[in-house]
Protein backbone atom coordinates (compact mmCIF):
# COMPACT_ATOMS: atom_id res chain seq x y z
CA UNK A 1 0.00 0.00 0.00
CA UNK A 2 1.32 3.72 -0.63
CA UNK A 3 1.34 6.27 1.94
CA UNK A 4 -2.04 7.78 1.13
CA UNK A 5 -4.02 4.86 1.23
CA UNK A 6 -2.48 4.14 4.89
CA UNK A 7 -3.52 7.36 5.70
CA UNK A 8 -7.00 7.08 4.50
CA UNK A 9 -6.88 3.76 6.17
CA UNK A 10 -5.76 5.54 9.71
CA UNK A 11 -8.98 8.67 8.76
CA UNK A 12 -11.09 5.62 8.91
CA UNK A 13 -9.73 4.20 12.37
CA UNK A 14 -10.11 7.82 13.56
CA UNK A 15 -13.62 7.70 12.55
CA UNK A 16 -14.66 4.46 14.22
CA UNK A 17 -12.78 5.42 17.15
CA UNK A 18 -14.69 8.40 17.52
CA UNK A 19 -17.69 6.43 17.02
CA UNK A 20 -17.10 3.39 19.55
CA UNK A 21 -13.97 4.33 22.19
CA UNK A 22 -13.81 0.73 23.20
CA UNK A 23 -13.50 -0.47 19.63
CA UNK A 24 -9.98 -2.43 20.65
CA UNK A 25 -9.73 -3.77 16.92
CA UNK A 26 -10.05 -0.31 15.62
CA UNK A 27 -7.10 0.69 17.53
CA UNK A 28 -5.18 -2.54 16.99
CA UNK A 29 -5.48 -1.54 13.11
CA UNK A 30 -4.81 1.90 12.84
CA UNK A 31 -1.83 0.77 14.64
CA UNK A 32 -0.71 -1.27 12.07
CA UNK A 33 -1.37 1.64 9.30
CA UNK A 34 0.79 4.10 11.80
CA UNK A 35 3.58 1.54 11.79
CA UNK A 36 3.59 1.35 8.49
CA UNK A 37 3.97 4.75 7.88
CA UNK A 38 6.76 5.38 10.36
CA UNK A 39 4.35 6.55 13.43
CA UNK A 40 6.02 4.04 15.97
CA UNK A 41 5.39 5.64 18.58
CA UNK A 42 2.07 6.40 17.56
CA UNK A 43 1.23 2.61 16.87
CA UNK A 44 2.55 1.62 20.12
CA UNK A 45 0.05 3.80 21.92
CA UNK A 46 -2.34 2.29 19.51
CA UNK A 47 -1.49 -1.01 20.86
CA UNK A 48 -1.63 0.03 24.53
CA UNK A 49 -5.05 0.90 24.02
CA UNK A 50 -6.27 -2.09 22.34
CA UNK A 51 -4.68 -4.06 25.13
CA UNK A 52 -6.03 -1.94 27.86
CA UNK A 53 -9.77 -2.64 26.09
CA UNK A 54 -9.04 -6.54 25.61
CA UNK A 55 -5.68 -7.88 27.86
CA UNK A 56 -6.73 -11.29 26.28
CA UNK A 57 -6.20 -9.61 22.78
CA UNK A 58 -3.20 -11.98 21.07
CA UNK A 59 -2.85 -10.10 18.16
CA UNK A 60 -2.28 -6.83 19.76
CA UNK A 61 0.60 -8.29 21.93
CA UNK A 62 2.30 -9.19 18.98
CA UNK A 63 1.99 -6.56 17.11
CA UNK A 64 3.48 -4.32 19.97
CA UNK A 65 5.88 -6.70 20.58
CA UNK A 66 7.23 -6.11 16.67
CA UNK A 67 6.80 -1.96 17.26
CA UNK A 68 8.74 -2.77 20.27
CA UNK A 69 11.46 -4.19 18.59
CA UNK A 70 11.62 -1.15 16.16
CA UNK A 71 12.36 0.76 19.15
CA UNK A 72 15.20 -1.83 20.11
CA UNK A 73 13.31 -2.49 23.38
CA UNK A 74 14.39 -5.78 22.50
CA UNK A 75 13.36 -7.68 26.63
CA UNK A 76 10.11 -5.72 26.46
CA UNK A 77 9.53 -7.27 22.83
CA UNK A 78 9.71 -10.84 24.11
CA UNK A 79 7.68 -10.23 26.90
CA UNK A 80 4.76 -9.37 24.68
CA UNK A 81 5.70 -12.16 22.21
CA UNK A 82 5.56 -14.73 24.96
CA UNK A 83 2.41 -13.54 26.60
CA UNK A 84 0.60 -13.91 23.02
CA UNK A 85 2.13 -17.47 22.28
CA UNK A 86 0.35 -17.82 26.16
CA UNK A 87 -2.71 -16.85 25.26
CA UNK A 88 -2.47 -18.81 21.33
CA UNK A 89 0.26 -21.38 21.35
CA UNK A 90 -0.55 -21.82 17.28
CA UNK A 91 -0.23 -18.13 16.66
CA UNK A 92 2.63 -18.24 14.02
CA UNK A 93 3.21 -14.74 13.44
CA UNK A 94 4.36 -14.23 17.30
CA UNK A 95 6.86 -16.93 16.82
CA UNK A 96 8.15 -15.31 13.67
CA UNK A 97 8.36 -11.68 15.53
CA UNK A 98 9.93 -13.34 18.41
CA UNK A 99 12.44 -15.13 15.81
CA UNK A 100 13.43 -11.37 14.73
CA UNK A 101 14.09 -9.91 17.88
CA UNK A 102 16.27 -13.61 19.52
CA UNK A 103 18.41 -12.81 15.98
CA UNK A 104 18.70 -8.85 16.76
CA UNK A 105 20.09 -9.59 20.10
CA UNK A 106 22.63 -12.35 18.69
CA UNK A 107 21.06 -16.04 19.98
CA UNK A 108 20.52 -17.46 16.98
CA UNK A 109 19.65 -20.98 18.04
CA UNK A 110 16.47 -19.26 20.06
CA UNK A 111 15.45 -17.58 16.74
CA UNK A 112 16.19 -20.53 14.28
CA UNK A 113 13.84 -22.40 17.05
CA UNK A 114 10.97 -20.07 17.04
CA UNK A 115 11.06 -19.68 13.08
CA UNK A 116 10.99 -23.15 12.62
CA UNK A 117 8.20 -23.28 14.97
CA UNK A 118 5.96 -20.43 12.68
CA UNK A 119 6.74 -22.27 9.76
CA UNK A 120 5.27 -25.41 10.80
CA UNK A 121 2.14 -23.55 12.06
CA UNK A 122 1.80 -21.28 9.26
CA UNK A 123 3.99 -23.00 6.28
CA UNK A 124 2.33 -20.86 3.76
CA UNK A 125 3.44 -17.10 4.93
CA UNK A 126 6.22 -16.22 2.32
CA UNK A 127 7.93 -13.46 5.04
CA UNK A 128 8.58 -16.21 7.68
CA UNK A 129 10.55 -18.16 5.27
CA UNK A 130 12.17 -14.89 4.26
CA UNK A 131 12.84 -13.91 7.66
CA UNK A 132 14.32 -17.42 8.40
CA UNK A 133 16.56 -16.75 5.17
CA UNK A 134 18.37 -13.62 5.90
CA UNK A 135 19.38 -15.44 9.47
CA UNK A 136 20.84 -18.12 7.51
CA UNK A 137 22.69 -16.07 5.01
CA UNK A 138 24.19 -13.52 7.64
CA UNK A 139 25.04 -16.65 9.67
CA UNK A 140 27.35 -18.31 6.88
CA UNK A 141 24.79 -20.99 5.55
CA UNK A 142 24.12 -19.71 2.33
CA UNK A 143 22.92 -23.21 1.18
CA UNK A 144 19.68 -22.94 3.51
CA UNK A 145 19.00 -18.95 3.01
CA UNK A 146 18.43 -20.21 -0.96
CA UNK A 147 16.10 -22.86 -0.03
CA UNK A 148 14.72 -20.71 1.79
CA UNK A 149 13.97 -17.83 -0.44
CA UNK A 150 13.26 -19.73 -2.84
CA UNK A 151 9.84 -21.34 -1.01
CA UNK A 152 9.14 -17.63 -0.58
CA UNK A 153 8.90 -17.06 -4.23
CA UNK A 154 7.11 -20.16 -4.80
CA UNK A 155 4.71 -18.68 -2.30
CA UNK A 156 4.52 -15.12 -3.50
CA UNK A 157 6.03 -14.83 -7.21
CA UNK A 158 4.88 -11.49 -7.71
CA UNK A 159 7.13 -10.29 -4.84
CA UNK A 160 10.36 -8.60 -6.33
CA UNK A 161 11.72 -8.37 -2.72
CA UNK A 162 11.73 -12.61 -3.09
CA UNK A 163 13.19 -12.35 -5.29
CA UNK A 164 15.76 -10.16 -4.83
CA UNK A 165 16.87 -12.01 -1.92
CA UNK A 166 16.90 -15.31 -3.84
CA UNK A 167 19.41 -13.74 -6.23
CA UNK A 168 21.71 -12.99 -3.34
CA UNK A 169 21.51 -16.17 -1.74
CA UNK A 170 22.00 -17.79 -5.64
CA UNK A 171 25.46 -15.52 -5.93
CA UNK A 172 26.55 -16.27 -3.07
CA UNK A 173 26.45 -20.28 -3.77
CA UNK A 174 27.61 -19.26 -7.18
CA UNK A 175 24.56 -20.63 -8.97
CA UNK A 176 23.85 -18.92 -12.27
CA UNK A 177 21.44 -16.42 -12.47
CA UNK A 178 18.38 -17.11 -15.21
CA UNK A 179 16.85 -13.40 -15.65
CA UNK A 180 13.85 -14.44 -17.48
CA UNK A 181 12.86 -16.84 -14.98
CA UNK A 182 13.44 -14.29 -12.37
CA UNK A 183 11.69 -11.75 -13.92
CA UNK A 184 8.86 -13.23 -15.18
CA UNK A 185 6.30 -13.00 -12.58
CA UNK A 186 7.66 -8.96 -11.58
CA UNK A 187 6.48 -5.94 -13.29
CA UNK A 188 10.12 -4.64 -14.49
CA UNK A 189 8.95 -1.09 -14.84
CA UNK A 190 8.79 0.20 -11.38
CA UNK A 191 11.26 -0.11 -8.24
CA UNK A 192 12.69 -2.04 -7.58
CA UNK A 193 13.59 -3.22 -10.42
CA UNK A 194 17.05 -1.39 -10.67
CA UNK A 195 18.33 -3.48 -7.31
CA UNK A 196 17.15 -6.74 -9.46
CA UNK A 197 19.13 -5.59 -12.80
CA UNK A 198 21.88 -4.62 -10.86
CA UNK A 199 22.39 -7.95 -9.10
CA UNK A 200 21.88 -9.60 -12.67
CA UNK A 201 25.01 -7.76 -13.47
CA UNK A 202 22.39 -5.11 -16.02
CA UNK A 203 22.63 -2.38 -14.05
CA UNK A 204 25.75 -0.48 -11.96
CA UNK A 205 25.62 -0.15 -8.53
CA UNK A 206 26.01 3.58 -9.04
CA UNK A 207 23.17 3.94 -11.08
CA UNK A 208 20.64 2.45 -8.21
CA UNK A 209 20.57 5.20 -5.75
CA UNK A 210 19.88 7.67 -8.42
CA UNK A 211 16.88 5.31 -9.82
CA UNK A 212 15.55 5.68 -6.03
CA UNK A 213 12.96 7.81 -5.40
CA UNK A 214 11.38 8.13 -1.55
CA UNK A 215 13.31 7.60 1.41
CA UNK A 216 12.32 4.62 1.49
CA UNK A 217 13.69 3.23 -2.00
CA UNK A 218 16.43 5.35 -0.85
CA UNK A 219 17.58 2.93 2.28
CA UNK A 220 16.50 -0.02 -0.06
CA UNK A 221 18.93 1.00 -2.51
CA UNK A 222 21.83 1.88 0.28
CA UNK A 223 21.49 -1.75 1.32
CA UNK A 224 21.40 -3.92 -1.81
CA UNK A 225 23.61 -2.23 -3.18
CA UNK A 226 26.28 -2.69 -0.12
CA UNK A 227 24.97 -6.29 -0.79
CA UNK A 228 26.36 -6.52 -4.00
CA UNK A 229 29.53 -4.94 -2.96
CA UNK A 230 29.63 -7.73 -0.74
CA UNK A 231 29.07 -10.40 -3.03
CA UNK A 232 31.63 -8.64 -5.06
CA UNK A 233 34.14 -8.83 -2.09
CA UNK A 234 34.66 -5.38 -1.97
CA UNK A 235 34.52 -5.68 2.33
CA UNK A 236 34.89 -1.58 2.66
CA UNK A 237 32.42 -0.30 0.26
CA UNK A 238 30.24 -3.10 1.40
CA UNK A 239 29.88 -1.51 5.38
CA UNK A 240 30.12 1.57 4.34
CA UNK A 241 26.81 1.08 2.01
CA UNK A 242 25.14 -1.19 5.16
CA UNK A 243 26.13 2.13 7.66
CA UNK A 244 23.75 4.12 5.33
CA UNK A 245 21.02 2.16 5.34
CA UNK A 246 21.17 1.67 8.92
CA UNK A 247 21.13 5.47 9.29
CA UNK A 248 18.22 6.02 6.72
CA UNK A 249 16.26 2.80 6.89
CA UNK A 250 12.73 3.57 8.93
CA UNK A 251 12.64 1.49 11.93
CA UNK A 252 10.27 -1.13 10.90
CA UNK A 253 12.37 -1.79 7.36
CA UNK A 254 13.66 -5.24 6.73
CA UNK A 255 17.04 -3.96 5.28
CA UNK A 256 17.52 -2.08 8.51
CA UNK A 257 17.53 -5.56 10.29
CA UNK A 258 18.99 -6.86 7.45
CA UNK A 259 21.90 -4.20 7.80
CA UNK A 260 22.87 -4.83 11.04
CA UNK A 261 23.39 -8.44 10.87
CA UNK A 262 25.76 -7.70 7.51
CA UNK A 263 27.37 -5.46 9.78
CA UNK A 264 27.73 -7.81 12.43
CA UNK A 265 28.73 -10.58 10.25
CA UNK A 266 31.43 -8.73 8.89
CA UNK A 267 33.02 -7.37 12.22
CA UNK A 268 31.81 -4.36 11.86
CA UNK A 269 28.65 -3.73 13.80
CA UNK A 270 27.90 -0.36 15.17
Amino acid sequence: MKKEEYDRAIADYDQAIALDPKYARAYNNRGLARRATGDIDGALADYDQAIALNPKYVEAYSNRGNVLHDKLAYDRAIADFDQAIALDPKYARAYVGRGIVWQAKGDTDRAMADYDQGIALDPKRADSYRRRGISFLFGDNAEKAQADFAQAVEIAPGNPYHAIWLTIAKKANEVSIDAGATEKNLDMNKWPAPILKMLEGEVAPADVKPAAGNADQQCEAAFYVGADHRLSDQKEEAIKQYRAAVESCPRQAVELDAARLALRQLGAEQ
